[in-house]
């Protein structure tokens, strides 16, 4: 239920962003902090397809409502007191796993980065019940346990082959 009442909240604040000139909505994701090649991926095009868009220069209705999206996204973040959308979109959905946030969006997971969010109404989904739904195997394919990382003698963390049991 919690996850329908988010997409379409997602959908509704989508549709009234499409509103906004190209231009405008990148002006918006530019602000927001995300990189050109975060947008580009979240689009769906190359990084000099989106800077053509930069310079004005037109864009299909599938791509602004691709972008749409990610600002209705970022709409949706900023409600829920994420102050840095970019940097918290950019973080590894759990500690140790190969996947963020701005990954599952790429792939068009948008509900499960939703379930992610926290509030008043809701806790966030346990973050396990996410990786489940994403991938039934995470846990063999996006750990890498063939490194650990070590404090070295000189006081700075590096890495290593991790031992083998």
């Amino acid at each position: 239920m919690r996850r329908d009442a988010l997409v379409e909240d997602l959908d509704a604040r989508q549709q009234e962003a499409a509103a906004r000139d190209g231009v405008e909505l990148l002006s918006v994701l530019s602000d927001s902090g995300l990189a050109w090649r975060d947008v580009a991926k979240l689009a769906g095009v190359t990084v000099p397809a989106v800077q053509k868009w930069r310079r004005g220069e037109g864009m299909s209705g599938a791509r602004r409502l691709a972008l749409a999206r990610i600002v209705a996204m970022l709409d949706i973040l900023g409600e829920h007191f994420v102050s840095d959308p970019a940097s918290w979109l950019e973080m590894p959905v759990k500690d140790g796993v190969a996947i963020s946030r701005l990954q599952l969006l790429a792939q068009g997971r948008f509900d499960l980065v939703l379930l992610l969010i926290a509030d008043d109404t809701a806790p966030a989904v346990e973050v396990d019940r996410i990786l489940d739904e994403y991938d039934a195997d995470w846990r063999s394919t996006l750990i890498d346990d063939q490194f650990e990382s070590f404090l070295a003698s000189d006081g700075v963390v590096s890495i290593k082959v991790a031992a083998q049991a």
